[in-house]
C-alpha cells in the first residue's frame, strides 16, 4: 500500500519519538532509583553502546545500494543482515573485552555479567539495525510501526519493573537485551522471505567496502562527541557525567526530532540528487529543516530550568548553566548532518573519514588538555571551536561535489543571531522572552524560505 509523505513523516517520527525519547521519559523515574554515581556508571555503559553500533557492518550502505537497484533486493537484504550477523559477534566480544580492561577508572564498577549483558546487546543490535531500515526502505509503515512498538513497550516494561524490583542498573541491561531480542525475532519473521536468500559475495564486498568508509567516519566522530564523557569519567567522576549526561539527555529532545526527518529524508535525497528539480527539492527541505533546528534550540532553551527543576531530584541540576553552550554545539553538530550531503554521493565516501579523522586527532589532545584544567565548561569552549570549524568544512567540501543553490547569507545571519540569543538568554531575558524570541524565528523562517518550499513541493510529495 501506497502512503502519503505527510502520513509516513507522521508515523515514522511517532515511532521514532517514543523510541528515542523513552531514555528522557523514564527520567523522572531512573533519576530517583538511582543514585548520581548509579546514574554516571549508568551513562558510561549507555556510551559503550553507542560506541559498539559505530561498527555496524551494512545498515548506512543498504539506502545508496537499492536506489541505484545494483541486484535483487531479496540478495542485498540477506547479505547485508548474515553479515551483520557474523560480523556483530566480533564486535561484541571486543566491547566485552574493552569494558573488562577498565580502560576507564568507571569501568571498574561494571561487574563481567552486565559487561555480558552489554555485549549481548550489541551483537541484536547489529542483526536489527539492517532489518529496520530494509522496512523503511520497502515502505512497509505497519510492519515498522509493529516492530519499534513493540521493541520500546516490552523495553519500558521492563525496565519500570526491574528498577521497582531492586534491579539497579541491571534492570536497564537485561530490558536492552529483551526488547532488542524479541524485535529482531519479529523483524526476521516479517522479512522471512528475502533474508532466507542465498549471499552474493559481490554484494558483501560492495557493503562493506561502502560502509567502511562511513564506520571510519563515524569512530572519528565519535572521539568529538563521545569520548568527552569518557574523560569526564576519568578526570571529573561518575557524579559531573551524570550531571552533564542529564543535560545531554535535553538536548536529545532536539537530537530525535532531527533523528525523525533522518529517518525518513535519508533514503529519500539519493532519489532526488539526479535532477534539477529533485536538487531544488533538496535545497528547500534542508534550509526549512535548518532553521526549524534553530528555533527547536531556542525553544529547549527557554523552557529547561523550569522543566527540568519540576522533573528531577536537586542532586541532578547541578549541569543547567552548561546548556546554552551545549546547545550551540548540538546545532553545529546537526547541521553539518544537512550540509555534508554531497560527501555521501560519492561511489567511496572517503572525505568523510579524513576530515572527521583529522578533527579527531585535534580533539584528543584538546580534550585531554582542556578537561582537567577547565572541566566542563574548558569542554564546551574546545567543542564549540571543532564543530563550528568542522560544519564550515563539510559545507564547502559538499557543495564542491554536489553544488546546491543554497541561501547561505540568509542563514548564517539566522545561525549567529540564534547563537547569539542562546549564549546571552540566561542573561537579558526570562524563559517567556526565549519562547517568544523562539516563535518569532520560527515565523520568520516561513516567511524567509517560503517560495524555495513551493517551488519543489510537488516533487518532495511524489516521493515513494
Amino acid at each position: 500500500m501506497k502512503h502519503s509523505v505527510f502520513w509516513q513523516l507522521a508515523l515514522y517520527g511517532g515511532l521514532t519519538l517514543l523510541q528515542k525519547g523513552m531514555g528522557f521519559i523514564l527520567l523522572p523515574i531512573t533519576t530517583r532509583y538511582l543514585s548520581l554515581a548509579e546514574y554516571g556508571t549508568l551513562e558510561l555503559m549507555v556510551l559503550t553502546l553507542t560506541l559498539a553500533s559505530l561498527f555496524e557492518i551494512s545498515s548506512g550502505a543498504l539506502p545508496k545500494m537499492a536506489a541505484e537497484q545494483k541486484s535483487n533486493g531479496h540478495k542485498l537484504l540477506s547479505s547485508a543482515v548474515k553479515l551483520s550477523a557474523s560480523y556483530g559477534l566480533l564486535v561484541a566480544a571486543v566491547c566485552w573485552l574493552l569494558v573488562m580492561s577498565n580502560p576507564f577508572d568507571l569501568y571498574r564498577l561494571i561487574s563481567w555479567q552486565q559487561a555480558a549483558l552489554l555485549a549481548l546487546c550489541v551483537w541484536l543490535m547489529m542483526v536489527l539495525y539492517p532489518l529496520q531500515v530494509w522496512l523503511r526502505i520497502k515502505n512497509k509503515p505497519e510492519h515498522y510501526c509493529l516492530l519499534v512498538g513493540s521493541q520500546t513497550l516490552v523495553q519500558a516494561s521492563v525496565t519500570l519493573y526491574g528498577l521497582s524490583a531492586g534491579w539497579g542498573i541491571n534492570a536497564i541491561l537485561i530490558a536492552g537485551v529483551v526488547a532488542n531480542l524479541a524485535a529482531a525475532c519479529l523483524a526476521l519473521a516479517l522479512l522471512h522471505r528475502e533474508w532466507r536468500v542465498a549471499v552474493d559475495s559481490k554484494l558483501v564486498k560492495d557493503i562493506v567496502s561502502y560502509q567502511s568508509r562511513l564506520i571510519g567516519a563515524s569512530l572519528a566522530l565519535f572521539v568529538l562527541y563521545g569520548l568527552d564523557r569518557m574523560m569526564i569519567s576519568h578526570w571529573l567522576g561518575p557524579q559531573v557525567l551524570a550531571q552533564y549526561g542529564i543535560m545531554l539527555k535535553l538536548t536529545e529532545v532536539i537530537a530525535v526530532c532531527f533523528a525523525v526527518f533522518e529517518m525518513w529524508w535519508g533514503p529519500k535525497r539519493f532519489q532526488l540528487a539526479g535532477t534539477a528539480a529533485g536538487r531544488d527539492s533538496l535545497v528547500a527541505v534542508h534550509q526549512l529543516v535548518l532553521v526549524l533546528l534553530m528555533a527547536g534550540l531556542l525553544l529547549v532553551s527557554a523552557i529547561a530550568a523550569p522543566v527540568m527543576q519540576w522533573l528531577l531530584p536537586p542532586d541532578y541540576l547541578g549541569g543547567i548553566t552548561w546548556l546554552p553552550a551545549m546547545l550551540v554545539v548540538l546545532g553545529s553538530r546537526l547541521s553539518t548532518s544537512i550540509l555534508d550531503f554531497g560527501c555521501y554521493t560519492q561511489a567511496k565516501p572517503v572525505w568523510l573519514t579524513r576530515i572527521n579523522g583529522g578533527y579527531a586527532i585535534i580533539a584528543i589532545p584538546a580534550l585531554a588538555w582542556a578537561i582537567p584544567q577547565w572541566g566542563v565548561p574548558g569542554l564546551l569552549v574546545v567543542s564549540a571551536i571543532l564543530y563550528g570549524s568542522r560544519l564550515v568544512v563539510f559545507s564547502y567540501l559538499s557543495q564542491r561535489l554536489l553544488p546546491l543553490d543554497y541561501q547561505f547569507n540568509r542563514l548564517i545571519a539566522l545561525a549567529v543571531t540564534s547563537a547569539a540569543i542562546l549564549l546571552l538568554q540566561p542573561l537579558i531575558s526570562p524563559w517567556l522572552t526565549g519562547l517568544l524570541v523562539t516563535t518569532w524565528l520560527l515565523t520568520a523562517l516561513a516567511v524567509l524560505l517560503r517560495h524555495r518550499v513551493t517551488l519543489s513541493f510537488d516533487t518532495l510529495t511524489n516521493l515513494r
